[in-house]
């Protein structure tokens, strides 16, 4: 910008020479659209603060949800847990009552006789069972011992009769005595087991009888609720044990209780959205406002340069006529540069060394005025040179009287660098430098 407004020389490059990236640069700080992209990098960080603190709070919203997730889970498991201990709790009491209800409806009085009787019938029964295994086992060995008597006496009766009892061949004396003394002696011992086995046979016929007999007298035997005495004695007891667990029952308290539950559910965080919203507001607004400040077609900066456009177009054809070209020379609204010559788009490089001259310095002055418009007066212009770049004499004086002007009305001081001596009657003053062998002197001329 210095280059274009303040010290012009012929080593810089022309503003239509740079490149339309630098062009751009230029124009856009010439028009106050640096500034807002100055502001739009302020609002970046701006923003990225926002975005950091809202993604620092969706972490901290995230993780209460996520400790309010593992929490609720822990309440609905107390719940099904406590709804699980009613369930059972009243299932075990109506339980309790169903089976008082079944032990109220017994007479144990007469249980108790049923179960006596049943006890002696089977004890009676069992003793009958007995005896009568006891007679058949007896009368089968008695019938035995009759048996072998039966035959140690026909086997006596052959042994008188001297014969052998095994074979029947006759036998001798001595030989027929020893045979019937062992025949004799074992007839008596089965002799001797049979009186006392008949009399145990008729021991045991009159237990039988008495046996039955008693069992007739019990009557008619029916089975007890209970299996065995001790149980239908145990039975008030077991009334009364079933009455007190009952009414424990009925006074026991669920150990998972509101209060419990409660508890539990005042660690259930409360999640504040309304900061989080504010500060997405916020960025919606910022990044609304960025896209303002750095968006080309955003209304703030078309606003911006239509208003200095404008301006710097009109005063840029007020210099370029006034210094004789016979060009219209426009900035665009895309801040590109368009040159026409009786209606055809040229470059800058069609143009003649002189005519580029006159548009350089129109492009200066037109500058230098919109940047004092927009920013404030700036009273030193330095030209090096560009007057002898190829100006013929209708453009020199044309350029003078514009600088002159500039200088009178203006009170801007300016300094021409130039090897053309035709200007020296033409300033106010003059600084000769005059270079000899190596070195340069300077020698101030008089004040015109």
């Amino acid at each position: 910008m210095f280059k274009q407004i303040i010290g012009l020389n012929t080593y810089s490059l022309p503003f239509l020479a740079l490149p339309a990236k630098n062009q751009r640069d230029v124009v856009e700080e010439l028009l106050g659209i640096t500034q807002l992209s100055e502001k739009a990098e302020k609002l970046k960080e701006l923003l990225k603060i926002t975005k950091d603190l809202i993604t620092e709070e969706e972490f901290k919203v995230k993780a209460i949800k996520e400790t309010n997730e593992k929490v609720q889970k822990s309440i609905d498991e107390l719940h099904e847990k406590s709804s699980k201990w009613d369930i059972k709790h009243e299932n075990n009491i109506e339980e309790l009552r169903n089976q008082i209800e079944k032990l109220m409806d017994i007479d144990i009085d007469a249980d108790i006789v049923l179960n006596k009787n049943y006890e002696k019938y089977n004890s009676l029964n069992s003793q009958l069972l007995k005896s009568k295994r006891e007679k058949s086992s007896k009368e089968i060995t008695l019938k035995d011992l009759i048996k072998r008597k039966n035959q140690y006496q026909i086997d006596l009766d052959a042994a008188k009769e001297h014969n052998c009892p095994t074979c029947h061949q006759s036998v001798h004396d001595k030989q027929q005595e020893e045979i019937q003394n062992i025949i004799e002696g074992k007839l008596l011992i089965v002799v001797t087991q049979i009186d006392p086995l008949e009399k145990e046979i008729s021991e045991v016929s009159i237990t039988i009888k008495n046996t039955t007999t008693e069992i007739s007298n019990l009557g008619e035997i029916k089975k007890p609720i209970y299996s065995n005495i001790d149980d239908a004695y145990n039975h008030r007891t077991k009334l009364d044990t079933l009455a007190d667990r009952l009414e424990k029952a009925m006074f026991e308290k669920n150990p998972l209780d509101e209060h419990i539950i409660g508890q539990q559910e005042s660690l259930l965080q409360k999640i504040d959205l309304e900061n989080l919203q504010q500060m997405n507001v916020l960025r919606e607004h910022q990044e609304f406002l960025l896209k303002l400040l750095t968006n080309k077609d955003s209304a703030v900066r078309k606003k911006i340069i239509d208003q200095n456009l404008n301006y710097l177009n009109h005063r840029l054809a007020s210099y370029v006529d006034k210094l004789g070209l016979p060009h219209n020379v426009t900035f665009m609204n895309d801040l590109t540069i368009m040159i026409l010559d009786h209606g055809r788009d040229i470059d800058f490089e069609n143009l003649s060394r002189g005519e580029r001259t006159r548009l350089i310095l129109g492009l200066s002055f037109a500058f230098r005025d919109v940047y004092e418009n927009l920013t404030g007066t700036i009273n030193l212009f330095y030209i090096d040179e560009i007057l002898d770049s190829g100006m013929d004499g209708m453009g020199l004086e044309n350029s003078l009287e514009i600088l002159k002007k500039m200088s009178r009305e203006n009170n801007k001081s300016i300094w021409l660098v130039s090897h053309r001596e035709e200007l020296q009657p033409r300033v106010n003053s003059t600084l000769l430098v005059v270079k000899e062998n190596g070195f340069s002197s300077l020698n101030v001329g008089e004040q015109i």
